[in-house]
């Protein structure tokens, strides 16, 4: 782009204006009172857009005016006139030039890529200017011009192919400025600072790939992160000051003369090595401190920084440490950088992870002892192992990959549907250095295994019949005259019933064996029922039973001979344990009597027996007669004169004695 002419920029802003008025005056006069797509109000005097070019101009040239150049959420760029308002004046693509008059200020928001740029020159207090703004903002430009009192001002990224200070200073004069402010970044694949327009902040950067020249009289205050094949040329003039210079993690203040040396020869190297390394390791080993051990580094460096990278094949990284069993392992040491130090690698030597022999163990077989198991093969839960004094066990399926001197199996795991799981692997380890074996199946280790038995389960112990009829137990009772209660088990034992051991016949090829029980008539009977079995587990079953309710015998019976007064008794004889109940009638009634009768007359007594668990309720009765006693009776008249009264003396047992009638009659 050509530079614009000063003294041509009035008559060229007023015939802009006037262009801009008019048009404003045709479009408010079409739309009527539908809203603009784009606002149109001062904007339209000092922003254009043609050409793909973008033209700022000020309001008056008195005071600078402030453009922002943003973007939408959609990606759509914009300039506004407002910052804290946006409000899109007018929309534009990227790559546009831009002609930024004087007295007027570009602030930019969003990354953009410029085509060109013109800054019109001013006067001491009217500079145009462009300003870039954001940590994560990359702008970048093909050329730019101007001439007079401008200014860029870099917040953001500022990337170049080539950044030659000097050339932008021919096409902007001396007079313009291009500040690297705080928080910006200059990057480039060359950079030479000179001239005398570039201007720098302590907070600012300057990347550069493949060399940097510096011979400005103004000191450099940026930080310069370059690459360690980057060539440096610094004039070392007495007014330069020292250039802060980092590659990698490594920075280092550089001083005087410096003449095209590349970055990473200004730097101190760690020189490290790998020397011989021990090229087999053992499955389990942390082997890293031996490899340590032969790590060489230069005087001054910190060998405590010093990692391992692994690969396999060679030059193929590994993102973890290998520990798997294998050949073909490659290692070398990384000294990174810090400090004034660059990041070194050795050379790589190779390796092999294998699993230590049994006879490397320390210890002889057997290797541990076995708990859990009963009677010499069955299992019922989980084993635990207790090793030899001197050696560890693990395996894969204890979950966290520890090793200790006791190892518990977990049955469920050790088993699959009763068979033992060979899959199941067990390795042991030399605790001096964690040398650890292949893993084996548990009767690798322990031969006896392939005998276990596994029983998990308790014998069964339920009722299976009542008197023909599946049933089962309720509350702890069983009503019924003959049980039979069915004993199941893999490996049944022994059967106890009440304490006492039940003899019963193998079931000929079946698990359970029938016991069959009879109850008794009118009577409870408690049962205890003791089922084991070879694995050491048992069950009991628990329960009463009570025989079916039954007919209950009844007989009653009163004494042959009752007089009135007597106190008689009613004999009951039954076999059942209701509650026995009484009631009396006249012989000639249905009415009960209000009490046992004792006057003499023919009577009814009535027995009742109520229901139990064992017997129905019955009745019965017994039909009997109270008599009258024949009294006895003696009658004394004492001796008396003729003429003189005397009265009979009557003595007698009844109490009809004051009733008693004398009648006298002649003897002969």
């Amino acid at each position: 782009m050509t530079m614009k002419n000063s003294g041509s920029v009035p008559n060229r802003k007023a015939f802009n204006k006037c262009i801009s008025c008019l048009l404003s005056f045709v479009l408010m006069t079409n739309i009527g009172t539908s809203l603009l797509s784009r606002r149109v109000l001062a904007a339209a005097d000092n922003i254009e857009f043609s050409n793909n070019t973008v033209t700022l101009s000020p309001v008056s040239y008195s005071e600078p005016d402030n453009f922002y150049l943003m973007s939408d959420s959609d990606g759509t760029i914009f300039i506004s006139t407002s910052y804290d308002n946006p409000v899109a004046e007018i929309t534009i693509p990227d790559n546009c030039s831009f002609d930024i008059d004087s007295s007027c200020v570009l602030k930019c928001y969003t990354s953009y890529n410029f085509d060109s740029i013109t800054l019109e020159p001013g006067g001491t207090t009217t500079t145009s200017a462009l300003e870039l703004y954001g940590s994560e903002n990359v702008y970048t430009w093909n050329s730019i011009e101007g001439n007079g009192n401008c200014r860029v001002n870099n917040h953001a990224t500022l990337k170049f192919d080539t950044f030659n200070m000097g050339d932008i200073e021919s096409n902007m004069g001396s007079s313009f400025s291009l500040i690297n402010a705080v928080g910006g970044k200059i990057v480039a694949d060359y950079v030479t600072i000179n001239g005398y327009g570039f201007d720098d902040y302590q907070d600012a950067e300057i990347h550069v790939t493949y060399s940097l020249s510096y011979t400005t009289h103004l000191p450099l205050k940026s930080t310069v992160y370059a690459q360690e094949n980057t060539t440096i040329y610094k004039s070392g003039e007495s007014y330069q000051d020292d250039i802060t210079l980092k590659v990698g993690n490594a920075t280092k203040v550089l001083s005087g003369y410096i003449n095209n040396e590349t970055a990473g020869d200004l730097f101190d190297n760690p020189n490290v090595s790998l020397g011989a390394i021990t090229t087999t390791v053992y499955y389990g080993q942390d082997y890293e401190p031996g490899f340590m051990n032969s790590v060489s580094v230069a005087d001054g460096y910190d060998k405590s920084k010093v990692y391992f990278e692994y690969s396999k094949p060679v030059g193929t990284l590994l993102s973890d440490k290998p520990t798997a069993k294998g050949s073909g392992y490659y290692v070398r040491a990384v000294a990174p950088s810090y400090g004034t130090y660059l990041e070194a690698k050795s050379e790589w030597k190779q390796f092999s992870i294998v699993y230590l022999s049994e006879s490397d163990l320390g210890v002889s077989a057997p290797y541990f002892t076995v708990s859990g198991i009963v009677n010499g093969k069955y299992v019922t839960g989980d084993l635990v192992l207790t090793t030899t004094t001197g050696i560890l066990a693990g395996s894969g399926y204890t979950g966290d990959g520890t090793y200790s001197n006791s190892l518990t199996l977990d049955s469920s795991l050790l088993f699959r549907n009763g068979t033992l799981n060979t899959d199941y692997e067990i390795a042991l380890r030399r605790p001096s250095d964690d040398a650890t074996t292949a893993g084996h199946s548990f009767t690798y280790w322990y031969p006896a295994a392939s005998e276990l038995i596994y029983d998990p389960n308790d014998p069964y112990v339920d009722v299976k019949f009542v008197d023909g009829v599946e049933a089962s137990i309720e509350d702890g009772i069983l009503t019924g005259d003959e049980v039979v209660i069915r004993v199941g088990d893999e490996n049944l034992d022994k059967i106890y019933i009440n304490g006492e051991l039940y003899d019963y016949e193998d079931p000929d090829g079946e698990d359970y064996v029938d016991i069959e029980l009879n109850s008794v008539a009118g009577k409870t009977t408690d049962y205890t029922i003791k089922a084991t079995d070879l694995a050491g587990r048992s069950t009991t079953l628990e329960f009463t039973l009570f025989p079916n309710t039954t007919e209950p015998l009844l007989t009653v019976s009163v004494p042959a001979t009752v007089y009135a007064g007597d106190n008689y008794d009613v004999t009951v004889k039954t076999n059942s344990d209701g509650e026995v109940s009484y009631r009396y009638f006249d012989v000639n009634s249905d009415t009960p009597l209000a009490a046992k009768p004792t006057t003499p007359g023919k009577y009814v007594v009535s027995v009742s027996v109520s229901e139990t668990a064992l017997y129905y309720g019955t009745g019965d009765s017994a039909e009997y007669t109270i008599l009258k006693r024949t009294p006895s009776a003696e009658v004394y008249v004492p001796d008396s004169n003729i003429g003189e009264s005397y009265s009979p003396v009557v003595t007698t047992d009844s109490d009809g004695k004051d009733e008693a009638v004398i009648e006298y009659k002649p003897i002969g």
